[in-house]
């Protein structure tokens, strides 16, 4: 997903309708996991939103996420989070 060593990694990820596999899920997961305790912590937020309808990540999925990143957000509708700051996006 992300090269490594990464040398600068946002503190927030946004995802906009974006397909969200539960295999993308765990990747992230597995991502946040492996930088936990180290120089390259993982990131403190990851944003899910989905304006278009289209199917969302399970429970079981964005629990596993919430277990290394301190806040997940899963977002449906038309409107956009009001506090990212646009360089942190990616």
């Amino acid at each position: 997903m992300l090269p490594d060593p990464i040398s600068s990694l946002p503190k927030t990820l946004v995802f906009l309708d974006c397909i969200i596999t539960e295999d993308l899920m765990a990747r992230l997961a597995r991502f946040a996991s492996e930088r936990e305790g180290i120089t390259l912590a993982p990131p403190d937020r990851v944003t899910i939103h989905n304006s278009s309808g289209g199917s969302l990540p399970s429970a079981a999925s964005i629990g596993l996420l919430r277990k290394h990143v301190a806040v997940v957000e899963v977002i449906e509708g038309r409107d956009f989070p009001k506090d990212p700051l646009p360089g942190d996006l990616l």
